[in-house]
């Protein structure tokens, strides 16, 4: 996780605690190809970071929000965990 943090936005994290875990219907995802899919995300999260964030092939938009400042088009599989971390939920959330 952190090898992938680094490598998708250019930022090394330290000091990662589990945020939840996520699947289930919301999970359902379908290809291109046809194959359809249920994912199980494990979300982790930190506020101890160093480095700029920098796109890359799996991230060509990045920034970072504050709760109160989340676009109201989010990707539907990321917005489970986003909603949750911004009402504040206890974590670690198992869904």
């Amino acid at each position: 996780m952190i090898r992938e943090v680094l490598e998708e936005t250019g930022l090394t994290i330290r000091d990662v605690s589990l945020f939840g875990i996520y699947s289930g219907e919301k999970g359902l995802a379908q290809y291109e190809n046809g194959d359809k899919v249920f994912s199980v995300q494990l979300i982790f999260h930190t506020t101890h970071f160093t480095g700029v964030l920098q796109p890359s092939d799996e991230g060509r938009e990045l920034s970072f929000r504050h709760k109160n400042d989340i676009p109201q088009e989010v990707n539907p599989h990321q917005s489970p965990f986003i909603e949750d971390w911004a009402a504040g939920i206890k974590t670690p959330v198992i869904k």
